[in-house]
């Protein structure tokens, strides 16, 4: 219970009255220590409230935003200037020696080619910008199942929902039969069929009942809350998703906006550089220094300047790094080719699953539904003036119950086919539109 139904519930008892006191009292306990995250959570649950709840607590998303932060606090190490070298030594025996103390000083800095350092700095801005791209595929990824389990725990709740209520007109239609065989107009086959019939829906009911427990379990689990922890109430029905005018620039936004395509672009950027990089490697690098010698007898001897360079003459092991650095971007321009392969078909397929989960819904709605609830007047009504036998209204009813479960699992489709239409182009679930999300 939230605060706000803890002041209905409170504004109807009266203090005077002494045997409403206790419960007042528990009410108000219950309210003081509701949890924290139970005070945050609207009175119904939305998708939209869910995904943005995901989002913001699941660890899978702060681990992605963590390596993406880590590969950008590479840069400053990758680009800056070694530290600079300070070496001292010393003659020990010249220590209270008539010609004086012998020391020698050095001070060295190195210098890399210029540009390596640079291409260094392109490489690791490239390599994060790859990861800040992961980040947004796991966030994406992310909202595409919280708002899948939505539709599936909706679609639990509705089907108790519809169970309970055939139960209900079975129990209805039992009595019937009961009636009809106590006036001789039927046979005991008849209720003993609807007998039958309310056992097979108490078996659904379990089977259900388990369903939105596991589905409960899996919706904190990406709340990273307790598997029992209370989750808001589901809206009491859900509209089909609203057919949208996408266009035809869908599959070019699609191919500037996925996630993993910009990753492997900035990954094939990387690249490059890096066979500059390895390319780079034949220049030599230098290192500058200066030394003091106070052992020298003229001080004009005493400070020195020097310059030194390796010699790059190990071709064979730079041949082979520019090989490598060559063959890693064939690589990665072959796996950015496969994939604009396979976002292109899978946007394709996305569209069409789209497409006709929204004309199911609408053919349940137009249909399938009207046609089978007069079906089972129908069989009812021929039941009760002898023409049609009770196995008649049985079929009917277990098929009306069916198509009702279908039309809500369609319902739901649509909403979880335009999610997986949006996550094709790159775009959250709720991205082109707001309206009925709940």
């Amino acid at each position: 219970m939230n605060f706000q139904q803890f002041w209905r519930a409170a504004s109807g008892l009266r203090l005077s009255d002494v045997a409403s006191l206790p419960l007042f009292l528990g009410w108000f306990a219950a309210a003081l220590f509701v949890p924290a995250e139970a005070l945050a959570q609207p009175e119904v649950l939305t998708r939209g409230w869910l995904i943005a709840e995901v989002l913001e607590k699941n660890p899978t998303a702060e681990s992605a935003r963590q390596a993406w932060q880590m590969a950008l606090a590479r840069e400053p190490q990758v680009t800056a200037l070694a530290d600079p070298m300070v070496t001292y030594e010393s003659a020990p025996r010249t220590i209270g020696s008539d010609h004086g103390y012998g020391q020698v000083v050095r001070l060295s800095q190195r210098f890399e080619w210029p540009g390596k350092q640079a291409l260094r700095g392109t490489i690791t801005r490239a390599s994060a910008a790859a990861l800040k791209a992961d980040l947004e595929q796991v966030r994406l990824d992310l909202a595409l199942t919280a708002s899948m389990l939505f539709d599936s725990h909706y679609v639990a709740q509705r089907a108790g929902e519809i169970n309970a209520a055939h139960t209900a007109i079975v129990h209805r239609l039992q009595q019937s039969a009961e009636a009809q065989y106590a006036a001789g107009r039927a046979s005991q086959h008849d209720p003993l069929q609807a007998e039958v019939e309310l056992a097979l829906l108490e078996r659904q009911r379990l089977s259900i009942l388990a369903r939105q427990q596991v589905l409960m379990a899996q919706l904190n689990g990406m709340l990273h809350r307790q598997p029992t922890a209370e989750l808001p109430t589901l809206p009491a029905s859900l509209s089909a998703a609203p057919e949208q005018a996408y266009g035809t620039d869908w599959d070019v936004r699609a191919l500037a906006e996925r996630p993993e395509l910009v990753a492997s672009t900035h990954h094939i950027e990387a690249r490059q550089n890096s066979v500059s990089l390895a390319q780079r490697a034949y220049l030599p690098d230098f290192t500058l220094g200066g030394t003091y010698n106070s052992m020298w007898p003229a001080p004009e001897h005493q400070f020195m300047l020097g310059l030194s360079a390796n010699i790059p003459i190990q071709l064979g092991a730079k041949r082979g790094a520019v090989d490598e650095a060559n063959a890693a971007l064939a690589r990665a321009k072959a796996d950015h080719a496969q994939q604009l392969i396979a976002v292109r078909v899978e946007l394709r397929e996305a569209r069409i699953h789209l497409v006709e989960a929204l004309a199911q819904a609408k053919l349940y709605t137009d249909r399938i539904l009207p046609t089978a609830r007069r079906q089972v007047a129908a069989a009812e009504a021929g039941y009760q003036s002898g023409r049609d036998s009770f196995s008649d209204i049985m079929v009917a009813e277990r098929q009306l119950r069916t198509f009702e479960q279908e039309y809500e699992e369609a319902l739901a489709n649509t909403w979880s086919q335009q999610a997986l239409f949006n996550r094709a182009t790159g775009l959250p679930p709720e991205s082109t539109t707001k309206k009925g999300a709940q």
